[in-house]
């Protein structure tokens, strides 16, 4: 980190939020003010890759999840303009009232819109896949593999075969879906909600996607 500040390179921080370490996170923040940081990312920890076995059980539940966003709301408050912190979870209500923060509209005067401003995070995995949202995503909706194409290649085709209109349908699905119970908590991880979605359509989005 010295090294970096030296060098004048911007860097944050990532907070994998778990069952049991959310009363971390104030002193996280404090750290990583005193470093320089310029962001703190609090990202809840996804029971998926290697996380499913090795830190299996320690997925912040709902409980756990409003808390967290609490305390996100709390703490940019307190530390003001001093470094910009962004919390993983969505708001339900959030949602109903502003469905496009789960994907992106294409602009009304047809102009071409970048591949970050329709689908973010991208993950590329081990072996060089290029996934939506999360590791381990349904690999129906993978962008390809960097094995095979460059990214920007890969990003082309995925939009062109209708990738990312698929992709889109499954979110506006999904979205129904999490917004339907009022009476549920708001806070939840999207990103894990589609993933779910997903996975128990899989074999039916392979057929769309192969069509």
């Amino acid at each position: 980190m010295p090294a970096l500040r030296d060098a004048g390179i911007p860097f944050g921080f990532i907070f994998t939020l778990t069952q049991a370490n959310l009363h971390e996170l104030p002193w996280v923040a404090r750290y990583a003010i005193e470093q320089g940081a310029g962001l703190l990312q609090i990202h809840p920890l996804e029971e998926v890759g290697r996380a499913a076995t090795a830190l299996r059980g320690q997925r912040p539940g709902e409980l756990i999840a409003n808390a967290a966003y609490l305390a996100f709301m709390r703490l940019r408050e307190r530390v003001g303009d001093s470094i910009e912190i962004r919390l993983d979870f969505a708001h339900r209500q959030v949602l109903r009232d502003e469905p496009w923060r789960g994907w992106s509209e294409a602009p009304a005067n047809g102009e071409a819109i970048q591949l970050a401003d329709l689908v973010s995070p991208l993950v590329v995995e081990a072996d060089g896949t290029v996934v939506p949202l999360q590791h381990g995503f349904p690999r129906c909706h993978a962008l390809g593999n960097l094995h095979d194409a460059p990214l920007r290649a890969l990003a082309a085709r995925w939009r062109q075969s209708g990738g990312y209109a698929r992709f889109r349908t499954e979110c506006e699905a999904t979205l129904q879906e999490v917004t339907a119970d009022r009476d549920a908590l708001p806070a939840f991880n999207w990103f894990e909600a589609v993933s779910a979605w997903l996975g128990e359509r899989a074999p039916l989005a392979s057929e769309l996607a192969s069509a």
